[in-house]
């Protein structure tokens, strides 16, 4: 029988789709199976093969974040265990610093007292000195006026008492 174009247009609905059993295309019974059977196969081996190998570069992956974060981690603490020592060390050195200045400072004052007794000494000598000549000039000026003034008082003296007597 030959099946012109325009009679199949012309059956109904019902008839023109192939039913299940007609199709051919799965076979309810014995194949059902078999493409269970197949599709847990390919299902075990897309888990060992894909899923297994994502699984485990994941747990790779994570491992070397942590291991990486780990050693940042311990690379922090060593920093700071560094700038820790670095702070003591500038402080120990900021102190001996400190006591080194106070001692060139208390030298130098001492010399500054050794320097200043000694001029102070010198001054005083030549002040004595001074004091002295001063005294003595004094003393050698009093002398003269004394003479000066004897001499003086006996001329008054005598004018006083010669014009009187």
């Amino acid at each position: 029988m030959v099946l012109v174009e325009a009679d199949f247009m012309l059956l109904p609905i019902s008839e023109q789709v192939p039913t299940l059993h007609q199709a051919g295309i799965v076979d309810v019974d014995a194949s059902i199976l078999f493409m269970a059977a197949l599709f847990l196969v390919f299902f075990f081996l897309y888990h060992r093969i894909f899923v297994r190998g994502l699984v485990d570069m994941f747990e790779k992956r994570h491992d070397l974040t942590i291991g990486s974060r780990e050693a940042a981690e311990a690379a922090v603490k060593t920093a700071e265990a560094k700038i820790a020592e670095y702070d003591t060390r500038i402080g120990e050195v900021r102190r001996r610093g400190v006591d080194e200045t106070k001692r060139v400072r208390a030298e130098a004052e001492l010399a500054e007292r050794a320097q200043l007794d000694a001029v102070k000494a010198e001054v005083g000598k030549e002040i004595e000195g001074g004091l002295k000549d001063l005294r003595t000039t004094a003393a050698t000026a009093r002398a003269e006026l004394d003479s000066v003034a004897r001499d003086a008082g006996n001329r008054i003296a005598d004018r006083i008492l010669g014009g009187a007597a």
